[in-house]
């Protein structure tokens, strides 16, 4: 393995991006760290120190001595919502062979080429879908992001769950409306536990603004899902 050249960023990374970016373009700011000092940085995260690579042949090789087990980022907000909530924790949360076990058991199953081959009809279906929205919508004023939030959410929901959920469908005011705050809170749900990594964690020892609201939409997506689950398993 080659040695590249290092350079590292020695400033807090929750300024830098308060400064330059909202958390929610923290990739805008990675961007602008890569152009500066290259394909490795070295960045202060609180107490720690973080590594980023914007080379792929260097995730390649990082990806390559992680081990069997690799070490997850955990998240403590959702972390602390689970405990709260009395929830089992999912896969993102899970570490050792504890993760090993449950994502084997997805991987040996979803890696197969006869089974993803099955999805395709329906996936090409939903891909159509999506370039229709695209040239009825995005010239009209419907921000780019939304629709790909929507067909990525369609066509997750079909992979997960062998079913359409209707999120570009438009035919229905009401359906699409229903669509349309999930899709809110699955993004609010998102940009919480991004901003939760650049705060103090008061949240662990007691329900403050910010875990509340990360509440309320974890509430919603995770009893929206429980129904699926028990349509599709009945």
């Amino acid at each position: 393995m080659n040695t590249p050249t290092f350079r590292k960023a020695c400033f807090n990374l929750f300024t830098f991006i308060a400064a330059a970016h909202k958390i929610e373009q923290s990739n805008l700011v990675f961007t602008e760290l890569n152009e500066k000092y290259g394909p490795i940085v070295k960045l202060r995260n609180g107490k720690k120190w973080s590594i980023f690579l914007f080379d792929p042949d260097y995730v390649e090789q990082a990806f390559w001595y992680e081990g069997k087990f690799p070490e997850r980022i955990s998240m403590p907000l959702l972390e602390t919502y689970c405990r709260r909530k009395k929830r089992r924790p999912g896969l993102s949360l899970m570490q050792g062979d504890q993760w090993n076990k449950v994502r084997k058991a997805v991987q040996n199953q979803t890696s197969k080429p006869a089974v993803v081959s099955r999805y395709l009809p329906l996936h090409l279906e939903v891909a159509d879908d999506f370039v229709q929205c695209i040239a009825q919508e995005v010239y009209s004023g419907t921000p780019m992001e939304n629709l790909i939030m929507e067909y990525t959410v369609e066509s997750t929901a079909h992979y997960c769950f062998n079913s359409r959920f209707g999120f570009l469908d438009r035919s229905e005011k009401e359906a699409y409306e229903k669509n349309q705050t999930f899709l809110k809170n699955v993004q609010n749900f998102l940009s919480l536990i991004a901003y939760s990594f650049y705060t103090f964690p008061m949240f662990k020892y007691y329900p403050t603004q910010l875990y509340k609201e990360f509440e309320t939409a974890a509430d919603l997506i995770y009893g929206l899902v429980e129904v699926i689950m028990y349509f599709v398993s009945s």
